[in-house]
């Protein structure tokens, strides 16, 4: 009888010492479970500002695209009122 009880003893210890290693796991696996999601949501905040950005860079580049010919058609008109400038110098000097 004695040996049974030492048995069961030694067999209880095992089996709670099996139980508090499953917990341990449960418990890692919820915290496992926890950062993935924190994760996950981090990932898609990131996505959405990545395509925020995306879109702001293509509303920048069609802004210089845009900006560009205006800064060309100011130069031609420039150049074309400096030559209509000296046709009218050269039409109002005296000869």
């Amino acid at each position: 009888m004695r040996e049974d009880n030492q048995l069961l003893h030694e067999t209880k210890s095992m089996l709670e010492e099996q139980l508090d290693t499953a917990h341990h796991k449960v418990e890692k696996g919820r915290e496992a479970e926890s950062e993935l999601l924190r994760v996950k949501a981090q990932l898609e905040t990131m996505q959405e500002d990545k395509d925020a950005d995306r879109k702001k860079i293509q509303e920048l580049v069609e802004e210089v695209a845009m900006l560009q010919m205006d800064h060309k058609r100011s130069l031609n008109e420039s150049v074309s009122l400096g030559a209509e400038l000296e046709i009218a110098k050269t039409l109002t000097s005296p000869c």
